[in-house]
């Protein structure tokens, strides 16, 4: 189903207390400058707006509409103002992915390649990152752990 062509309200959604900080500061910044690409929104968080975006993607059922907003603004950031439902809903999961990415980036457990953040088709088989030398050792600490916890039985 095609959604057609969106306008956002930016003021709205600056005035909306109950909507998270980086949501809000996005709106903001598109409404003077509407045009920002995906990694350079995600690669300038500080901690405290990338810790917002990662609590709606903890509860991501009682945060879909926020989700959705975000992923909406982004997108018309990179020039899409019309998306169908499917888009729409594959450009969600790959919001998720970017916030999930960018909070691995931060603790150190991924280098991030912000700009191929994007929800471009031609990106899809584009690496976005890969992990550090730290995120292989948590990796083999959980793997670790799960052989003990397996040899307890």
């Amino acid at each position: 189903m095609d959604l057609g062509i969106y306008k956002i309200n930016y003021d709205q959604i600056i005035e909306d207390s109950s909507l998270p900080y980086a949501i809000r500061i996005l709106a903001a910044k598109l409404k003077t400058q509407p045009m920002m690409t995906v990694g350079k929104f995600f690669a300038n968080l500080n901690d405290e707006e990338l810790d917002g975006l990662h609590q709606l993607i903890m509860d991501h059922d009682a945060a879909a509409p926020e989700l959705l907003l975000l992923t909406m603004m982004l997108s018309a950031a990179e020039g899409t103002s019309a998306i169908t439902e499917e888009e729409l809903n594959s450009n969600v999961t790959a919001t998720i992915i970017f916030i999930s990415t960018t909070v691995l980036h931060r603790e150190g457990l991924v280098t991030a390649y912000f700009d191929v953040f994007s929800y471009g088709e031609d990106m899809a088989d584009m690496i976005m990152a890969e992990p550090t030398d730290a995120g292989n050792e948590y990796v083999k600490t959980l793997k670790n752990k799960g052989n003990d916890d397996y040899d307890k039985y």
